[in-house]
């Protein structure tokens, strides 16, 4: 945001050398600077500029430091408000008194009186204190930090319109009135502000909780899966996880002997992907918290969460980027005949350790005293959901997992083939293997989301990454133009040749439902399709939700923009309390538009990471047959009468996506359980190195599509 800053400024300083050039030859531009419209658009011009440079969000702040300020309560808040009011208070006044706005001339000549008694530009004082209040009340460390910025270009347009306006109308009277009374008032005033800011960023701390507040956060989320969550009784029956409820005390006790915010986070965390292990889960990232934040102060959204008070919800995922659960050695370390032993040579500063090397004690612990170390003493006993999987990785590799805060590495005494003994300090990799290679995937990955290749004469191909085309793609669907631009130029030139067109959601995370209709599935179409599904959600949960709040939610899942033409309540189907539980068959009927120059067959291709609102495309592409799809089942997500709300915990505020709402497959499975099935599966393969025609024309599933079907 800070190149959007930059921007602001030079149109800033770009307005204030206009200013300054009509002011110099006032004669010449009399009639200008006397029009009352064009000085009410320059002062909403100008003002509206110098406000948006604070309350542009922050997404980490250049000065680290500053970032906790973001994490800050009550206390910013009021000192802000006042700040504004202060701000606004002198604006007002100061139209009032000079019965004129902008550069129009005052028929007194030179106002001494009033506010001007102290200062000789109160207006723009007013626009600098509520500027600074603005970024106080927001808690924005870049706003904070433009403040010098703004206050620098007002006293330069200051300086501009007493040297080139009034010092030359009015030498003998103003000249005195200058030296007499400051620019923006006495210099005490500045000092007490100063000071307020510098006290207020000098106390400014991370969140501190109490036992009791760690506690209520975990009893929030237990009573929250108890009455809202569709999920954790089908979870616990169909894969195997361990009661939420039975696990409440020892969750409560581990929450009250957390000693630090990121063993607590840990925690909460543990318990959280315990009870929302399926369907949309995860902390809300700072940079999703900004956009929602301003979305909710105009008006555009409603999830009944203050966005006033929730400056410490920011903290947690700033905490959990900095967090990593891995740590993995500088060699390879294989299981053979229950003995640990290096997969190759490992050389340090002093000494080399040989290929088949046994690793003989970890820290001093043997390899057996070790992995229980890791399992009852880390991070780890806090994971249920995972722990089978994580403990299976460190019985096959040993040296897998982080032991916590501060750690570095190990202290290893390996025994060498030859039969001696060797110790050494082992220190982890900075970055894990397996991040290193997703890293290593995205750089060799085209930076497009949509990627349109011939494979073959009669064969095309179209990669989308995401259905989500950054922030604002949420709100403004016009972004989306620009991959179906690019899908129907691609098909233009091919001139109607394809025989088949595959479209490639591997591991797409999903986005926004409409990417899928508008640009994958109406332009394919010859006629209109309808097809119906049947979504549900506890009844004390859409009880509890207030109007608003479930319009919001419905936006992107079941209104006229996603094609929904009916929505009526019907009975539970067999095996769901219609007490507990409310559902619903919503109505699609899809009509083509706009249809792209193919009419060859279309083949989906889906795996377990194809989620959200993929998996609603692939829903879709299984419910029409338009397409077919090919692979393995989809992650799930599909969301078909509202989209996954947040949730803050009371006392944390970290606020969390959780699913609220389940849909039913054709066959009657739960779509968050088992996902979307495709028509013709296939065995698991190994994806493409790169999204080029070589490495795809080697991809298993492409070959199948290619010659087999």
């Amino acid at each position: 945001m800070w190149a959007a800053r930059f921007i602001i400024i030079a149109a800033l300083g770009a307005t204030v050398l206009v200013g300054r050039s009509l002011l110099r030859d006032r004669a010449r531009y009399q009639k200008l600077l006397e029009n009352k419209v064009f000085n009410i658009l320059l002062v909403i011009c100008f003002q509206f500029l110098s406000y948006l440079l604070v309350i542009l969000p922050t997404f980490g702040c250049p000065i680290r430091a500053l970032n906790k300020l973001e994490y800050q309560g009550t206390v910013w808040i009021i000192v802000g408000g006042l700040f504004i009011c202060a701000g606004l208070v002198m604006q007002i006044v100061t139209v009032l008194q000079r019965r004129v706005i902008g550069a129009q001339d005052v028929k007194d000549g030179v106002i001494t009186s009033g506010l001007y008694r102290y200062l000789r530009h109160p207006a723009y004082t007013g626009i600098v204190l509520t500027c600074l209040g603005l970024a106080i009340l927001l808690r924005n460390p870049d706003g904070l930090l433009t403040i010098p910025l703004i206050f620098m270009i007002y006293s330069i347009q200051a300086v501009s319109e007493e040297r080139n306006d009034m010092l030359r109308r009015f030498p003998r009277k103003y000249q005195p009135y200058k030296q007499s009374v400051g620019t923006f008032g006495p210099m005490w005033l500045w000092v007490v502000v100063l000071v307020t800011v510098l006290v207020l960023v000098g106390c400014a701390t991370t969140p501190k909780l109490t036992a009791d507040e760690r506690k209520e956060d975990i009893r929030f989320l237990a009573r929250w899966a108890r009455d809202y969550s569709p999920l954790v009784e089908l979870t616990e029956k169909h894969k195997g996880n361990p009661s939420y409820e039975a696990l409440l005390p020892q969750y409560l006790e581990y929450a009250e002997q957390a000693e630090s915010n990121e063993e607590f986070y840990r925690v909460v965390r543990g318990y959280y992907d315990l009870i929302c292990s399926a369907g949309h889960r995860y902390l809300v990232g700072a940079s999703e918290l900004k956009w929602a934040s301003m979305a909710i102060m105009v008006g555009i959204i409603d999830i009944d969460i203050n966005p006033w008070t929730s400056g410490e919800a920011l903290y947690w995922p700033r905490l959990s980027d900095t967090l990593s659960r891995c740590g993995h050695p500088p060699f390879g370390v294989v299981l053979k005949d229950a003995q640990y032993l290096l997969e190759g040579d490992w050389q340090s500063d002093e000494i080399t350790i040989p290929q088949g090397s046994q690793i003989a004690k970890v820290n001093g612990m043997d390899c057996s005293s070790y992995q229980e170390f890791l399992k009852e003493k880390t991070y780890l006993r806090y994971d249920v959901v995972s722990r089978d999987w994580i403990h299976k990785l460190i019985e096959e590799r040993l040296l897998t997992y982080s032991e916590g805060p501060g750690f570095e590495g190990w202290q290893i005494d390996f025994l060498l083939p030859d039969g001696s003994a060797r110790s050494a300090y082992v220190p982890k990799l900075k970055e894990c293997p397996y991040q290193k290679k997703a890293r290593e995937e995205r750089t060799i990955e085209p930076k497009a989301n949509c990627t349109c290749i011939e494979l073959m004469e009669d064969v095309g191909y179209i990669k989308i990454k995401c259905f989500k085309l950054g922030q604002l793609s949420s709100v403004f669907h016009g972004i989306f133009k620009r991959d179906r631009r690019k899908i129907r130029t691609f098909l233009e030139q091919s001139t109607g040749k394809y025989k088949k067109l595959i479209i490639d959601i591997r591991s797409n995370p999903g986005g926004v439902p409409k990417y899928g209709y508008d640009n994958l599935m109406i332009p394919f179409l010859d006629e209109p399709v309808t097809y119906s599904e049947i979504a549900g959600i506890r009844r004390k949960y859409r009880d509890s939700l207030k109007k608003s709040v479930l319009k919001t939610l419905r936006t992107l899942c079941s209104t006229k923009k996603e094609h929904v033409v009916n929505v009526e309540e019907i009975d539970a189907p067999e095996g769901f309390d219609p007490n507990d539980w409310v559902f619903y068959e919503l109505t699609r009927r899809i009509e083509p538009r706009h249809r792209y120059n193919f009419s060859g067959d279309v083949y989906v291709l889906t795996n377990g990471g194809t989620f959200s609102a993929a998996d609603d495309f692939a829903n879709a592409v299984k419910r029409t047959g338009f397409a077919k799809l090919v692979g393995q089942n989809t992650g799930g997500g599909h969301a078909a009468y509202i989209g996954p709300p947040a949730i803050k915990l009371p006392a944390s505020e970290m606020i969390f996506r959780v699913e609220t709402e389940i849909t039913i497959n054709p066959d009657g499975s739960v779509n968050e359980i088992v996902g979307t099935s495709p028509d013709l599966e296939l065995p698991t393969a190994d994806r493409p190195k790169s999204i080029t025609k070589e490495e795809l024309l080697k991809d298993e599933w492409i070959q199948y599509i290619i010659n087999e079907l």
